[in-house]
């Protein structure tokens, strides 16, 4: 009962934009982090 007043707030649209703000900084760091990555893998394996 706690958890439904607690979060009585919280719309549809409000958990949508959640997820699709969640979908774009996951692809943001996966755009620098991994490219990053490949290229400190590959100077270290020289």
């Amino acid at each position: 009962m706690a958890w439904l007043r607690l979060l009585a707030w919280i719309s549809w649209s409000s958990v949508l934009l959640g997820l699709v703000e969640s979908y774009g900084y996951g692809w943001s760091a996966a755009l620098i982090w991994a490219p990053l990555y490949n290229v400190l893998t590959a100077r270290a394996a020289r």
